[in-house]
């Protein structure tokens, strides 16, 4: 009986970090992508004084980079 308890308290304690981790991962993931969707939705409507972080080495790095160029270009040709 004990070790049906212990077994279930590390099975539960096993999901409850999975979860936590799952979480963790797909809020690091998802956000940068709702930063630019936001940020076209601003562009879209005028706002082209909207830059996003760019700082990140890896592939939202690079299309933050390119999107902000990309406004900073639309901006120049708007003038």
């Amino acid at each position: 009986r004990t070790a049906r308890i212990v077994l279930f308290a590390a099975a539960f304690g096993t999901i409850a970090l999975v979860l936590l981790l799952a979480a963790y991962l797909a809020s690091d993931l998802f956000k940068p992508l709702d930063d630019l969707r936001n940020a076209l939705k601003r562009t879209a409507e005028g706002d082209y004084n909207h830059e996003l972080n760019d700082s990140r080495a890896d592939e939202f790095g690079a299309v933050n980079r390119a999107f902000n160029q990309m406004v900073k270009t639309v901006a120049r040709r708007e003038k």
